[in-house]
Order: structure tokens, then C-alpha cells, then sequence
């Protein structure tokens, strides 16, 4: 697998659809004076649902005039897709 960030020459990777995924737990993180801990809180099989976000309509300037775009690639094919957005503006 390898990580590159989203240019021209593989901007198709933009174009990943989003798949189910089950949601089979919590993750509950906690922070006292100046430890940070966590739970992992596991749902009973009768309360496991699964949920599948929307697909986007990314185009490649818009991801770049807020912040940039990782690919995710197995042999020149996109498994995964990460979008981050300057939260300053």
C-alpha cells in the first residue's frame, strides 16, 4: 500500500465510493489532570447497526483551496481517501 497526496496525475482517486461498515461499539476517551485514557465499549450483536456515509462530489481545486487530499493505493488502485481542511479559515 502506499499513501501519496492527491495531484492531477491521480486525481480519479477522488472519485472512491463510500462502503457500509458496521458499527459494533464506542470508543469513550477520557483525559484526569494529565492522563489520557480510553474505553472500548462493545454493543451486544442485537444492537450492532451499520451505516454508510454519502458519497461526495470532490473536485480536486475545491479540496485544494481548503486544504489537500491523501490516496490510499493498492497497486494503482484507491482503497482509501482522506480529506483535511485547514480548520483556520
Amino acid at each position: 500500500m502506499d499513501i501519496k497526496i492527491i495531484t492531477k496525475d491521480n486525481e480519479e482517486g477522488l472519485l472512491l465510493s463510500n462502503n457500509p461498515f458496521d458499527i459494533s461499539g464506542e470508543l469513550v476517551v477520557k483525559r484526569n489532570s494529565d492522563c489520557w485514557s480510553y474505553d472500548i465499549k462493545r454493543y451486544s450483536q442485537a444492537k450492532v447497526r451499520r451505516q454508510t456515509f454519502p458519497d461526495e462530489n470532490y473536485s480536486l481545486k475545491d479540496v485544494n483551496n481548503t486544504g489537500f487530499a491523501l490516496g490510499a493505493f493498492d497497486n494503482n488502485q484507491t482503497i482509501g481517501l482522506a480529506i483535511f481542511q485547514d480548520q483556520r479559515t
